[in-house]
């Protein structure tokens, strides 16, 4: 499909991967409130499709997903959109799960659920932001 579309605005665009119905309308919800232009997806498959064909600033991924894990999601999100952030919120991370996604590229941080909502936004805004730009590991 080519390229992601260049950018038009300067609102910044998070794309929310998460397969719950009601996580998912909650996070567009915060988000929202805190000036971003929301796009939703519910797997893994949809994530890799809406990435290539748009530019985003910050990706929220969940990992257990339907049609693609959340770890393959991550990899080939990085495959599509190289420089485009990564948080992880998920209430499957497991020790072993958290070493690999330590070393992925486009990760800046892990989130558990239920997610420290302040500490959330605040690592977002920053990612968002250009202050934040290595990964934090699992952020309580």
């Amino acid at each position: 499909e080519g390229a992601p579309e260049a950018r038009s605005d300067r609102r910044p665009r998070i794309l929310v991967v998460e397969d719950e119905r009601n996580v998912l309308a909650f996070y567009e919800a915060l988000l929202r409130q805190e000036g971003y232009e929301v796009d939703l997806v519910s797997d893994g498959r949809d994530a890799f499709r809406k990435a290539n064909r748009y530019p985003f600033d910050l990706i929220h991924m969940d990992l257990r997903l339907p049609n693609w894990d959340g770890l393959d999601a991550v990899v080939s999100l990085w495959l599509v959109q190289p420089d485009v952030p990564i948080v992880v919120v998920s209430g499957y991370l497991t020790p072993e799960v958290i070493d690999e996604l330590k070393t992925a590229r486009n990760v800046r941080g892990l989130f558990n659920k239920p997610t420290n909502l302040a500490r959330y936004k605040q690592v977002v805004r920053d990612i968002v932001e250009g202050r934040l730009t290595t990964n934090l590991g699992l952020i309580e």
